[in-house]
């Protein structure tokens, strides 16, 4: 993750950003004054040395408070489910840890439904690979890993999990057994995801919001030194099965095969009247 805010379009005032957690005070919405002009607090290009009383006071709070009114805003949005708001306030009350996120609400997105897919596809292309190298009665295990993102690579988004999380992992574990029975070939994949973020702020972006102008990403920074802020960690994990059989033609099954076994076959003496796979598997 790289950004993370509550988006607020302006007129009507509809929350684009997910809600956030309580802040525990009861005055924490005032709006923004676009009579004031854009804030450059936080700005990459104006020094910040955390030591100064005006910019750990002054300065701060009203940042704080835009961030208030963001939060609010992005719990009463009807249309989000409230984490990306969660995620700003957990970080402005300094709670650090991990969150855990529900899995069910991260697979409502369709890039993770992408990548879910992506997935179920390249084990159908494994099974149907590896099963016309069995012999008949063999069965075998194959694992493997891979670890594919959440990509976000534009600079604006109206999907909740964008203002979240923004581009995160997903680090998956396959466990595939095939067994073959005569010409069929049954595969069963046990797939386990494991998705993680870090809840935290890349200094040199910033997002502009209607109503509130440009955030820098800095600026939430430096609550971290003035306010006690906090980065975390995100953290969410479930599991799919995948069955399926497959029909082995006699005729591929065994040129596959040959293919299969030819590195084994390299460095061994096989009696005549045997092909390689023949007596690997006899």
């Amino acid at each position: 993750m790289s950004f993370v805010l509550v988006l607020v379009l302006s007129i009507p005032v509809i929350s684009l950003q997910s809600g956030f957690a309580h802040s525990g005070t009861g005055d924490f919405f005032p709006s923004a004054n676009p009579d004031q002009g854009p804030s450059e607090f936080g700005s990459p290009n104006k020094s910040f040395s955390g030591s100064s009383f005006l910019e750990c006071t002054k300065e701060v709070d009203a940042h704080v408070k835009t961030l208030k009114s963001l939060v609010f805003l992005g719990r009463i949005n009807p249309f989000w489910g409230g984490v990306a708001a969660d995620n700003l306030a957990r970080f402005m009350e300094g709670k650090g840890g991990v969150k855990y996120i529900d899995s069910e609400w991260l697979r409502s997105f369709d890039k993770v439904r992408a990548i879910e897919n992506s997935l179920l596809k390249d084990i159908q292309s494994q099974i149907e690979q590896i099963a016309p190298t069995l012999a008949d009665g063999e069965s075998r295990t194959v694992r493997y890993s891979v670890s594919p993102q959440v990509i976000f690579n534009k600079a604006f988004y109206f999907t909740e999990l964008y203002w979240a999380s923004g581009t995160s992992t997903i680090k998956v574990s396959v466990t595939l057994d095939l067994s073959r029975d005569g010409d069929i070939v049954q595969a069963h994949a046990d797939v386990f995801l494991d998705w993680r973020d870090r809840y935290d702020w890349d200094p040199f972006k910033s997002v502009v919001i209607p109503g509130y102008g440009r955030i820098y990403d800095r600026a939430n920074e430096m609550l971290q030194f003035c306010k006690g802020a906090k980065p975390f960690s995100m953290a969410s994990s479930w599991k799919l099965n995948f069955d399926t059989s497959v029909r082995i033609d006699a005729e591929v099954g065994r040129d596959r095969a040959l293919l299969g076994e030819s590195e084994q076959c390299k460095d061994i003496v096989v009696p005549e009247g045997y092909s390689c796979v023949e007596w690997l598997n006899r």
